[in-house]
């Protein structure tokens, strides 16, 4: 009778065990799906009812990190290393969330490991390196590099280099980078930028705008891309794109002084003096700075257009700025000459002018005292005007 049992126990044990291990597997690929759909929270409680072991405690600490518990995290992975220091995975996350709570030196001490264990895995490389540039290590860019010697396609690590060598002005070197990680993917918009802004540094324009352009054209517009498209376009004698892209600055930053002086510059170039004009004056109002730029490009439109009174008024406005420009004392007197009616006002100008150049020995100056001279006697002659610009 007992040994018809036994078999019968047998299979009751081994149904029970196979059941138990199943119900664990179970517990597990739930605790997974869990986490793989976001839900941390439910996936830490199904991983703690899985058997307690290092990969089971490694998806707990995840789960917290996903959560954004940093602490809890890291006390778990910290708890996993102390009993199995050769858990590489979790010394590799570890170093990650050091990195993440700016727990710097901890996280070098994890990467500095983890490279001596496994020398040739390039993202320990670039972790290390990006651990050493936030410490102010001079020896971060041998690590980016060394990451990028391992793997030629490691675009987040060719991105460090070509920011180090832009910053440190070697542009050339930073554009083989770009170019280097632009041949693995041509969308890096990151690498795209630096190579503009290196080709703008380096005053090659019709090469930044290509990158400049290219972000554009990829929905990526921001004060920076139009800035330099603007700029570029402007050097390049481009001026209906250059316009084109300033109009979308103002939009952004209409209070800016330096955008409605572009403005100005290509309304000028293209004939625009109304525009211009308008563009300068704004750029008056709203500098809070030196305006002498404005001023003589104001002062170039009205001459132009014969308005003498406002080539006067910025004219004026140029030489209380800068009573250096003794020429300036000059054009308000001799197109003062055109404009006004009253001889002593005039005379008055021709004799402000000379009154400064008399003690300056520039020779440019002498065929403008002359004629200021010769005007004088001129006026009070009752002699008019009639003369070319000078």
């Amino acid at each position: 009778m007992n040994s018809m049992l036994y078999p019968t126990h047998l299979f009751l044990a081994l149904l029970f065990s196979f059941s138990f291990v199943y119900c664990q597997v179970e517990l597990k690929t739930r605790a997974d799906s869990l986490f793989q759909l976001g839900n941390f929270s439910s996936a830490i409680e199904y991983y703690k009812k899985s058997p307690e072991n290092p990969a089971t405690s490694h998806a707990i600490a995840m789960s917290y990190q996903s959560m954004g518990n940093y602490h809890r995290a890291s006390e778990i992975l910290e708890e996993i290393l102390e009993n199995d220091s050769t858990r590489i995975l979790s010394k590799y996350e570890l170093g990650k969330l050091y990195l993440r709570t700016s727990d710097l030196n901890n996280a070098k001490q994890q990467f500095e490991e983890l490279v001596d264990r496994d020398s040739t895995n390039p993202n320990y490389h670039y972790q290390l390196g990006k651990i050493r540039r936030d410490l102010r290590d001079s020896l971060y860019i041998e690590s980016f590099t060394r990451a990028v010697t391992i793997d030629r396609s490691f675009i987040k690590a060719i991105e460090e280099i070509a920011k180090y060598h832009l910053k440190i002005k070697e542009l050339e070197t930073a554009i083989q980078y770009c170019n280097r990680g632009l041949a693995v993917y041509d969308r890096n918009t990151v690498l795209l930028g630096y190579k503009g802004q290196a080709h703008f540094i380096a005053g090659e324009d019709s090469l930044a705008v290509v990158s400049y352009q290219k972000l554009k054209d990829m929905g990526l517009g921001n004060e920076t891309i139009f800035s330099k498209l603007a700029y570029s376009y402007y050097n390049l004698r481009n001026y209906e794109e250059s316009i084109n892209n300033g109009l979308l600055l103002l939009q952004m930053r209409p209070e800016s002084a330096e955008y409605h002086y572009l403005m100005g510059l290509n309304y000028y170039e293209t004939n625009e003096f109304d525009k211009a004009a308008q563009s300068f004056e704004t750029a008056v109002e709203l500098k809070k700075v030196s305006s002498s730029n404005e001023y003589l490009r104001l002062v170039d439109i009205y001459k132009q257009q014969k308005d003498y009174k406002n080539a006067i008024k910025y004219y004026k406005l140029l030489v209380n700025e800068v009573p250096d420009y003794i020429l300036g004392f000059y054009q308000i007197a001799f197109l003062g000459d055109q404009y006004y009616k009253d001889p002593e006002l005039k005379i008055y100008h021709y004799k402000s002018f000379l009154n400064r150049a008399s003690n300056r020995s520039d020779e440019y100056l002498e065929k403008y005292k002359e004629y200021a001279q010769q005007r004088v006697l001129e006026l009070r002659a009752g002699v008019h005007f009639d003369t070319d610009d000078g």
